[in-house]
């Protein structure tokens, strides 16, 4: 009971988060779940993407500092977040 509870609460919880991203960015995480196995996301940490483990160029670094839109690793195109 506990643990069909605590689904329902993260179910909830997820459909509203959801419904605060665009489709098109919701589109492209669930497109990449599917096609990276599960790991949508790779932290850029230092200069490196640690989903393939490449340094990313300065220009794909400061689009992340800015923060204003979703940024793709140029070489395993996961969502790359800040760590």
């Amino acid at each position: 009971r506990q643990l069909d509870a605590e689904v329902e609460q993260l179910t909830s919880r997820h459909g509203l988060v959801a419904a605060q991203v665009s489709r098109q960015d919701l589109g492209l995480y669930t497109t990449l779940l599917t096609t990276k196995q599960g790991r949508a996301l790779a932290q850029a940490e230092g200069s490196m993407c640690q989903g393939c483990r490449i340094n990313l160029p300065m220009n794909i670094l400061q689009r992340l500092r800015t923060n204003q839109a979703l940024v793709q690793c140029p070489s395993c195109g996961r969502l790359l977040f800040m760590g």
